[in-house]
């Protein structure tokens, strides 16, 4: 998988991972979760929501995008 995913956040219960060869397909993967793939028409909700848990710090905010991250799968 490391070939075909890039990782793009770790959550708690899960992790994203962007496709290599495609831009708008995504893989939810975790220990107690089925693995998911979406491809978004239009990523740029998951990309902005990835680029803000990515620089916030631990605290409710990055629990918050955490969920929002989650929602969409």
């Amino acid at each position: 998988m490391t070939n075909e995913y890039k990782l793009r956040a770790e959550l708690s219960n899960s992790k994203i991972y962007q496709s290599n060869s495609n831009s708008h397909e995504y893989l939810r993967t975790g220990k107690y979760l089925k693995s998911k793939t979406v491809v978004f028409e239009d990523n740029s909700e998951i990309e902005d929501l990835l680029h803000k848990y990515k620089d916030s710090k631990i605290d409710g905010s990055k629990f918050t995008l955490a969920n929002r991250i989650s929602v969409l799968f």
